[in-house]
């Protein structure tokens, strides 16, 4: 059971228990409980018997309507807010052609930051575009090299963006994945 909703089931525990000693100790003053019965006697023949243009009953059912509508309404709000499952802006970083890539989103979902790491010390890579069209990358603190890979840097970082969009499109992501970092 998440936190959230253990709060909310101590919170309504704690309510009731309130109530309860307030409609105990309410018993004690004369005269109490005969005026929430008058009182609620009253607003109930009110609304009964009151002349509207409208007929009662069917106000009777708008209420109703709008106390349903207003229930779903606030369970929508407490489930979205509950969601045990992963979000799909914590998916931050995977492995690609054997290279760490970190990456950040925008506000617009866009993806921003893009940066390579050694998979094995976590050291910020350095690229080198070859003659023959291809990059590699070096880390500088041990020595691994990575690629080559076909394309100068800009084509690559956007055929790494592409694998993000898939993954994020097709829901690859969610997977339990060793390319994931926790």
């Amino acid at each position: 059971m998440s936190e959230e909703e253990s709060h909310w089931i101590r919170n309504t525990v704690i309510a009731v228990v309130v109530l309860a000693i307030m409609g105990w100790l309410a018993s004690y003053i004369p005269g109490v409980w005969s005026w929430v019965k008058a009182t609620a006697t009253l607003f109930l023949s009110w609304f009964v018997f009151s002349k509207v243009p409208v007929p009662v009953w069917l106000l009777a059912l708008l209420l109703i309507a709008a106390l349903l509508v207003l229930a779903r309404f606030a369970g929508s709000l407490f489930n979205r807010r509950s969601s045990n499952g992963p979000n799909w802006l914590e998916y931050k970083n995977d492995l690609f052609h054997g290279v760490r890539w970190r990456w950040t989103f925008g506000a617009s979902g866009m993806i921003l930051n893009l940066s390579c790491f050694c998979p094995r010390d976590d050291t910020a890579l350095a690229y080198a575009e070859r003659f023959d069209g291809r990059t590699s990358f070096k880390c500088g603190k041990c020595g691994a090299t990575f690629g080559p890979i076909r394309g100068d840097r800009e084509h690559v970082i956007a055929m790494i963006e592409r694998q993000i969009d898939r993954k994020l499109r097709n829901d690859e992501w969610k997977r339990k994945n060793p390319t994931v970092a926790p």
